[in-house]
């Protein structure tokens, strides 16, 4: 400040800018590997590590850049985490899941606004599982008796 001769005076002005900073983290499908036809269940975490509240985040979640379900979180207080998650029915093939926090006021940072994870879809038939395993071996020991028994009775 300048006041009257030139002089300066020695006055600070500090200001402090408190925001909010949400975090997005530990994306995982339960089960990362399921058959066609079976539900997955997509979670994650969104936290806010900033100094003041998080008021209407928009949370979206893709499947392979495509947007598949949101959220709006209305309100995440300061060092609060709340868990989201999403039962869904994932077509066969590899899936890229990301998940992306929005706000429309100013935040901290926006380098730790995403996160990702994956999940593979096997095609029904192609992978049995261990019941369907039991069956086909016990078959195939049927079809081995019937044969040696064959081969006896020559």
């Amino acid at each position: 400040m300048v006041w009257g001769g030139g002089e300066r005076d020695g006055i600070e002005l500090v200001v402090v800018v408190q925001l909010p900073d949400l975090e997005l983290g530990g994306l995982r499908a339960e089960p990362e590997l399921l058959d066609e036809g079976e539900i997955v269940v997509v979670r994650f975490l969104i936290r806010n590590s900033g100094a003041a509240e998080a008021r209407n985040a928009i949370i979206r979640l893709y499947d392979n850049g495509k947007r598949i379900k949101e959220w709006c979180v209305e309100a995440l207080g300061p060092a609060e985490t709340m868990e989201l998650s999403a039962s869904l029915r994932l077509g066969v093939g590899n899936h890229q899941l990301s998940v992306q926090a929005l706000m429309a006021d100013r935040e901290l940072s926006l380098s730790n606004n995403e996160a990702h994870g994956e999940a593979r879809v096997r095609a029904a038939g192609l992978a049995p599982g261990p019941g369907a395993l039991s069956a086909i071996v016990a078959a195939a020991a049927g079809i081995l008796i019937a044969q040696r028994r064959r081969g006896c009775d020559r």
